[in-house]
């Protein structure tokens, strides 16, 4: 499974999808509150546990998380290596 797809799945499983129709890769997740503050800490963790990554409270920023691609894209650079 892809990183997208895996991020995918866990918003659709965990996420709040009652303003969302569908969740394609550039919904945005904060302005839709697919993730309200709770929700993004438990996304964060998930997110260190599943790609054995570290993310420092200065990388939770909007354009971070703001859609699907945006996280994919952020978890990717951050398992190679790069914030």
């Amino acid at each position: 499974m892809t990183t997208i797809e895996a991020v995918r799945e866990y918003l659709l499983e965990n996420g709040n999808l009652g303003a969302v129709d569908d969740l394609t890769d550039d919904v945005p997740l904060i302005e839709r509150e697919v993730l309200d503050s709770l929700g993004l800490l438990a996304f964060v963790e998930y997110l260190e546990v599943t790609y054995d990554v570290e993310i420092d409270d200065a990388l939770l920023v909007r354009d971070n998380f703001e859609t699907v691609a945006q996280v994919a894209r952020f978890v990717d650079r951050l398992r190679a290596g790069a914030p």
